[in-house]
């Protein structure tokens, strides 16, 4: 004579066979009380994983197709270098879409522009002759 309990879960009436041992493992519940407590559930996707599925997107897309081809000099324009002063981490982005957050290190607030050569050539040349 097989001998029946009721899942403390979901009060249904399961015989002493279909019983399986909790995740705590301190209880007995029935078979689908037990597969819905292991479902898998997705794993959440880190930050840096994110970060690094836009950048590879960001490399690998391919160019709008445009009437006149771009130039490497406009290119050249439209980003500029930054480096984290936190980690200094140097990367290059757009100024539009800068989120003011390091895409290595995820700490905000740290980012500053690199300047280029001939801006600082230019700061040396305003810099006013006292001789």
């Amino acid at each position: 004579m097989e001998g029946t309990i009721t899942c403390p879960k979901c009060n249904s009436k399961i015989s002493v066979k279909e019983l399986r041992a909790d995740k705590s493992g301190t209880q007995w519940i029935c078979v689908g009380c037990y597969s819905r407590q292991h479902l898998k559930e997705p794993k959440k996707e880190s930050r840096v994983t994110e970060k690094l599925k836009e950048w590879h997107s960001e490399r690998t897309a391919k160019p709008a197709v445009t009437e006149q081809p771009v130039s490497k000099e406009s290119k050249i324009k439209k980003l500029s270098s930054f480096k984290c002063t936190s980690c200094n981490y140097k990367f290059e982005s757009s100024v539009f879409t800068l989120d003011k957050m390091c895409p290595f290190c995820s700490r905000k607030g740290n980012i500053e522009r690199v300047k280029t050569a001939s801006e600082i050539l230019r700061e040396i040349d305003d810099i006013p002759d006292f001789s």
